[in-house]
């Protein structure tokens, strides 16, 4: 009689749970409801600056909300690194990361108080600038073979100008000694105008520039662009070879700059700000910019921006360790 009972009242309960309604699925909430702020690492009138005032601005009329560039400069990115990092993760502060940022400063710097690849979550990259190899065009050498002939015989008596230790200036001629087989010495600068202002007046003998900068200058004839750091040759001086061309092989430097947000940022709103910046920078007035500037637009998945990130940061590392670089906030 009991089992009876039992069984009769599991059947009910049963039938009791088939009635009621399903549990309506809540909503995602929808993002963004407010405006974002871009964090910039650097001051404002660079291509830095530009190039993220212009995406802010094209992210805007995709999202429906504004994205405000917030400049934060100072120790390499740093300041605005760790900022970012200790933001709410709820995708309302993002960052413009670069190598240096990202890549470099967790290679030289021992006492970060962010983990690069730990405290961020990767949004997409945007761009990537070529850099190239520029000499004084009445001193220098007059390719880059010869270049390297110089350096190799002059141990040490060749020099190069960057615009900062820990820049990605500095380290891409570090990782070209090593491939070259070449010893120069370096010499940082507040900026890369500086520094080529001392190539073009042979105080310095090299340094790397994007296009936008050293162009007018080599087609006035004041310096000679002896190879171009990336895999392919620019659309914009398409006579100037690559170094890999020339035998400094698998030789692939360039400027690049993307979007991370805080760690534990949802996924749902990471693929929504990728949406925006991959809808963005597709706008004409973006792509006939960056093409201006010599910059080739290329939005990654967060996937694909994390996995590249760590190849970055393996290569940096590689040439902090080589060339025995260590720095100190």
């Amino acid at each position: 009689m009991k089992k009876s009972l039992f069984i009769l009242g599991m059947l009910c309960a049963a039938v009791t749970t088939i009635g009621l309604p399903a549990k309506a699925a809540q909503p995602e909430p929808k993002f963004p409801e407010k405006p974002v702020k871009l964090i910039v690492p650097f001051v404002p009138g660079g291509f830095t600056d530009s190039m993220a005032r212009l995406t802010a601005e094209q992210m805007s009329s995709v999202l429906g909300q504004s994205v405000i560039v917030e400049n934060k400069p100072g120790a390499n990115g740093i300041i605005a690194a760790e900022y970012v990092s200790r933001a709410p993760a709820d995708g309302y502060t993002l960052m413009v990361a670069s190598a240096e940022t990202l890549a470099i400063n967790p290679n030289v710097y021992k006492d970060l108080r962010y983990k690069a690849d730990k405290d961020f979550a990767p949004v997409g990259s945007i761009v990537s600038v070529p850099l190239f190899v520029t000499v004084n065009s009445e001193t220098g050498a007059p390719s880059l073979t010869e270049f390297v002939a110089r350096a190799k015989k002059n141990p040490k008596q060749l020099s190069y100008a960057s615009w900062g230790t820990g820049s990605t200036g500095h380290f891409a001629v570090e990782l070209f000694n090593s491939k070259a087989g070449t010893e120069m010495t370096h010499i940082p600068y507040k900026g890369t105008g500086p520094g080529l202002v001392d190539v073009m007046g042979g105080r310095v003998d090299m340094i790397l520039t994007t296009l936008m900068t050293s162009e007018q200058f080599a087609r006035d004839g004041k310096v000679r662009l002896l190879a171009t750091t990336s895999p392919q040759r620019s659309p914009k001086m398409p006579e100037v070879p690559t170094a890999s061309e020339l035998g400094i092989e698998n030789y692939d430097v360039a400027l690049w700059y993307g979007i991370v947000a805080p760690a534990g940022t949802p996924e749902p709103v990471i693929a929504r700000l990728n949406a925006a910046l991959r809808e963005g920078t597709a706008n004409p007035k973006f792509k006939a910019s960056m093409d201006a500037s010599d910059a080739v637009i290329l939005v990654r998945s967060p996937a694909e921006f994390g996995s590249f990130l760590d190849a970055e940061r393996q290569k940096w590392g590689t040439v902090a360790k080589s060339s025995n670089i260590v720095l100190q906030q």
